[in-house]
């Protein structure tokens, strides 16, 4: 995308700028114009940039260079040790929530909507009233939603999630925030919603904890020490895994206000990078930053991949 190679140059050119890089040797090493070189610079900061369609809400310090490395790690039989070695859990829908005319932003899972008795099953997604969030990818929200609270409802999930409710009959007095589907008109409290179960994903998650697998822990050394990343041992960060058992299984295209170093163990799969579709094959690893990124499903693929 010609917005995005535009951005990705103009964070560069203010950078070099502020290491006393002339407009000149920019414009040379970025094959750009130099007045569109000085115009940028004199900019001075990243926050005046006007960013690409689909970055609008993210942290410019997050955009880096893809840079792929390919059979970082191909090791023999080091899939199957770190598949079989670590205490997996089933991974839930997350969705990104910034509110509405700030930078703050948290992540909140997601409830299916059972649908009305007699009607079968819905499945969309539960919407909070009110709400001063929107979502941010997949399917970005310019706003918040503005759903008018009203009290002409009874909690529909009363009876099957025990005592507690908030409103189990239509007279019960209002409250906020609640629940509810606009496809079918289903109502919940907070209180029983958050007894819910959320949805679950196609894919396998577990944080890296030290000891469980020697190998794993090896492999974190390693890469610690090649790629010059802090020590995890003393400095907080994620260090967290994808186990996709099957080729089925997926996750949706997605965006993080971070730098991300992946490494692929296991069978190929297709990792989408913006618009690039790169085949990650066992052992290669990629390091992007605030592109919007997912797994397809990848039906002829045999075997998993981590």
């Amino acid at each position: 995308r010609a917005d995005v190679r535009a951005y990705r140059d103009a964070l560069k050119v203010i950078e070099m700028s502020r290491q006393g890089t002339t407009a000149a040797d920019i414009a040379q090493r970025l094959g750009r114009p130099q007045p569109w070189v000085q115009q940028k610079s004199a900019l001075g900061d990243p926050g005046k940039l006007h960013k690409p369609r689909g970055m609008e809400w993210w942290d410019s310090k997050g955009f880096c260079e893809v840079t792929y490395v390919r059979g970082y790690a191909r090791t023999q039989g080091l899939y199957e040790e770190i598949a079989q070695g670590v205490d997996w859990e089933q991974d839930r829908v997350w969705r990104v929530r910034k509110e509405e005319g700030s930078d703050q932003w948290h992540l909140r899972t997601v409830k299916e909507c059972p649908g009305r008795p007699g009607r079968g099953f819905c499945g969309r997604s539960l919407q909070k009233v009110p709400d001063s969030t929107h979502q941010i990818g997949p399917q970005d929200r310019r706003q918040a939603a503005r759903t008018r609270p009203h009290g002409d409802w009874a909690c529909a999930a009363a009876s099957g999630q025990g005592g507690g409710c908030q409103k189990p009959r239509l007279e019960s007095p209002a409250v906020e925030p609640y629940w509810w589907c606009p496809s079918c008109s289903w109502y919940a409290c907070d209180a029983c919603v958050q007894q819910m179960a959320d949805k679950a994903t196609s894919k396998q998650v577990a944080p890296w904890r030290p000891g469980e697998c020697s190998q794993l822990d090896a492999l974190v050394s390693d890469m610690v020490r090649d790629f010059s990343l802090p020590d995890p041992w003393r400095v907080q960060y994620t260090v967290k895994m994808n186990w996709y058992p099957d080729a089925l299984s997926r996750v949706s295209p997605h965006r993080h206000d971070n730098w991300t170093l992946l490494l692929s163990l296991g069978a190929p799969r297709v990792l989408t990078v913006d618009r690039a579709r790169v085949l990650m094959e066992d052992g290669d690893v990629i390091l992007f930053g605030t592109q919007s990124h997912g797994v397809p499903e990848m039906p002829r693929c045999q075997g998993g991949r981590l």
